[in-house]
């Protein structure tokens, strides 16, 4: 890899950060209906769950941009927008 694709790397991932962010780490629970917000180092944030039950049937993948999380429901057949702000 020459240093023109770290650059672009490097400013890429710095993007990605964003600021609004309180965790790097995000996970389903379809079982408890729940979204968990974890740090880096596997700690949870505050109680470690970020949305619980509300507009959740069986959330299965999350994808997060900026700071919104959309989560795919296929118990209710829908995708559900939270935010981190």
């Amino acid at each position: 890899m020459n240093t023109k694709h770290i650059i672009l790397l490097a400013l890429l991932a710095g993007l990605l950060l964003g600021s609004n962010l309180h965790a790097q780490i995000f996970e389903t629970n379809g079982g408890n209906n729940t979204i968990g917000e974890y740090n880096l180092d596997g700690t949870p944030v505050g109680s470690g769950t970020l949305v619980n039950g509300a507009g959740l049937n069986d959330p299965w993948s999350i994808v997060v941009s900026g700071s919104d999380i959309f989560v795919s429901n296929p118990g209710g057949n829908s995708i559900t927008e939270y935010t981190t702000a």
